[in-house]
């Protein structure tokens, strides 16, 4: 027995003798449940000696001391073991839920060890904790929150709340150090769904390990803290940033507090062709390992989300014009720009298979890679 179960038993010198009442109720169970096995294998139920007694069969199996039991007394004994049995599945889960033992798990295999489905001792730690800051921000829903059209019981967010509360929290912890707040991703666009991630950007004066200790425990205390995630940076570090990554950074975030406009200088051309550049290339690797190595649809349907930036940052280096949503860069590719959009949204969908999607993203990346990349000279 592992050392943190033995605290929970007392020991047998001071446990208690059971009360009279208790033992009569144990007898008369065990009594009925004779009766209804021999009801069940065809057999008179045999009248009881006295009250709260074992019925007359079975006591006579026991004055005589017979080691072969009889059908029914197996079936009692079954019927009683797998009692024990569920008895201590139920406590397992006590232990579970009360964090008494944290590691319990541990010690259990198969079916007593599961937890929503997985083996709980094999989920990773992070995992776990954020299951449970899941369950804490589903707690803290407000009254703008509304379920999930798919019906997987997730709130959704009030975002305007939960951008003043954020706000709010950061003012009063950093006060004037707030340099700029924003909001990025699906939920700056417009395109979220319940339980896409809260994409925030917090830029200080600076940035050390204290301010993100302090930046986290502000995260913490917000509702769905759970679906926090983005950027958080000191303000020179910001300045001094490579400028193909600020392109997307500048004009994908919608400012809450501040501006972003001291990162305008450093949006130049060559910016946005060495990010047309970087993200062709980073494609193009990811898509030949995935598909001669690991055959994922998971790394695939990554792939294709990173595919929609460089379309972005293509298409502010040909025109000028920054698209930020998809409804957009639908409207305004053509050529095939816009047949790696359909593509890569059919995937998506379903509609496309793995071995298209490759050979279509891998195309385009060549020929952007092809393009816009300068050929080492030849002395």
């Amino acid at each position: 027995m592992p050392r943190g179960f033995a605290a929970l038993w007392p020991a047998p010198d001071a446990r208690r003798p059971p009360r009279e009442g208790k033992t009569h109720a144990r007898r008369a169970g065990r009594t009925a449940a004779c009766e209804k096995t021999q009801k069940r294998e065809g057999c008179a139920p045999a009248a009881p000696t006295g009250a709260g007694e074992y019925p007359a069969l079975c006591k006579a199996k026991q004055s005589t001391g017979a080691k072969r039991q009889s059908p029914r007394r197996k079936s009692l004994f079954a019927h009683t073991f797998t009692g024990y049995c569920a008895s201590f599945h139920t406590f397992l889960q006590l232990l579970y839920s009360e964090r008494i033992i944290p590691y319990a798990g541990l010690f259990c295999k198969g079916a007593l060890a599961q937890r929503n489905g997985l083996e709980y001792h094999k989920i990773p730690a992070r995992k776990r904790r954020a299951g449970k800051r899941r369950q804490s921000g589903l707690r803290h829903a407000g009254a703008g929150g509304t379920k999930n059209a798919g019906g997987s019981g997730m709130a959704d967010v009030d975002m305007k709340s939960w951008v003043r509360a954020f706000e709010g929290q950061m003012k009063a912890e950093f006060g004037g150090r707030v340099c700029f707040l924003g909001l990025q991703g699906s939920r700056a666009r417009g395109e979220a769904h319940a339980g896409s991630d809260i994409d925030v950007v917090a830029i200080l004066d600076k940035v050390s390990l204290d301010e993100l200790a302090r930046y986290r425990a502000v995260l913490e205390k917000l509702p769905h803290c759970e679906l926090a995630c983005g950027f958080i940076s000191g303000k020179e570090e910001l300045c001094r940033w490579e400028p193909s990554e600020l392109l997307q950074f500048y004009f994908d975030t919608v400012p809450v507090c501040g501006t972003l406009d001291f990162l305008r200088p450093a949006l130049t051309p060559q910016a946005a062709q060495h990010a047309v550049l970087s993200g062709a290339c980073s494609i193009y690797h990811a898509c030949v390992h995935n598909y001669v190595h690991a055959h994922s649809g998971e790394a695939l349907r990554g792939l294709c989300k990173t595919a929609l930036f460089v379309l972005r940052a293509q298409n502010y280096y040909e025109t000028g014009v920054f698209l930020r949503t998809g409804c957009e860069l639908e409207a305004a590719l053509d050529g095939q720009a816009a047949c790696v959009l359909c593509g890569t949204q059919a995937f998506a969908a379903g509609t496309a298979g793995f071995e298209e999607t490759c050979g279509l993203l891998l195309n385009w990346t060549g020929g952007l890679i092809r393009r816009y990349g300068e050929a080492p000279q030849v002395p």
